[in-house]
């Protein structure tokens, strides 16, 4: 009967792939992680409400409402961010940044309009 050799690898050491690095320990898990989503919903809420009273003046709903989705949007997505320590700062810094931009809509919403205006007006495109 013939015995089997052990099998030998064929490559030198020196090409054979490295050892698999150790997993990465993962950032610890943050109880507190809805404390700054939920302040930031509820206070772009407000935000948007109170800002938005220009564009409710006339009685009827006005189109330029819809520009409150975007940072509602930036709100609604610090709650889905990695819940743990290390996601903590994205978490606030969207809803923060939501919140500022729902304060600052219709700042930004003003001059715009204005500056689309006159580009249609020097352009030829409004018509008495």
């Amino acid at each position: 009967m013939r015995r089997s050799r052990p099998a030998t690898n064929p490559f030198p050491p020196h090409l054979l792939p490295s050892a698999p690095a150790p997993a990465a320990a993962r950032a610890p898990y943050d109880r507190h992680w809805w404390v700054p989503p939920l302040v930031a919903t509820v206070l772009a809420v407000v935000l948007a409400v109170v800002c938005s009273a220009p564009l409710r003046e006339g009685g009827e709903w006005n189109p330029f409402a819809l520009g409150y989705l975007v940072p509602l949007g930036m709100v609604a997505a610090s709650w889905f961010v990695d819940r743990t320590t290390a996601g903590r700062g994205a978490r606030i810094g969207l809803g923060a940044a939501g919140c500022l931009l729902s304060a600052a809509y219709m700042a930004l919403l003003t001059p715009l309009a204005l500056i689309v205006f006159f580009v249609m007006l020097l352009t030829g495109n409004v018509t008495a």
